[in-house]
């Protein structure tokens, strides 16, 4: 991924945001209290769709044809476009985790050689070591945490290099 791509991403996910204002926020009480279309349920609301069709004369008065053929096609329409979104959201999820391994694992060779270089007595990286070694030993309370968090001397940049590594499919992952 360049720049370019990540500015072009967060353009069409502002686009895609504006075409569904129409969505809404639930409560946690407000979603417990409702009732889940799942694939269960999906068979009965099919059903009784085209019973209705059929027979609207047995719909009550205060509701119409129109409104459940239009709340039936609602329904299954977002329910493909979720659909599509959710794959689109694995695949993301996937390719998160491939970046995020690589780019742990070019941070796991540089302590390695941040280590192999403050053996050798290299100046400034014994305190670069340490710092990151703290990463993988326990704490044992809060306190120590914190004092040692104090005490911190690589600062450093968090813009990192990133992998050119090829994900799964030969694609680049990072670039």
């Amino acid at each position: 991924m360049n720049t370019g791509a990540v500015v072009n991403l967060h353009s069409l996910i502002d686009q895609l945001e504006a075409q569904v204002r129409f969505r809404i926020k639930l409560t946690p009480q407000q979603r417990q209290g409702m009732i889940t279309v799942g694939d269960r349920r999906i068979s009965f609301l099919d059903k009784s769709h085209r019973y209705a069709q059929r027979h609207a004369d047995l719909l009550p008065p205060y509701r119409s044809i129109q409104d459940f053929d239009r709340v039936v096609f609602d329904f299954e329409e977002l329910q493909r476009v979720l659909d599509r979104v959710n794959t689109l959201q694995e695949g993301l999820n996937d390719t998160l985790k491939q970046i995020g391994s690589n780019a742990f694992a070019f941070a796991l060779v540089f302590y390695d050689s941040v280590g192999k270089a403050s053996e050798g007595g290299v100046p400034g990286t014994e305190l670069i070591y340490k710092d990151l070694a703290k990463h993988f030993t326990r704490i044992n309370s809060t306190e120590e945490s914190e004092k040692d968090n104090e005490g911190s001397a690589a600062s450093g940049n968090d813009n990192g290099p990133t992998l050119g590594d090829k994900g799964q499919d030969g694609n680049s992952v990072a670039a």
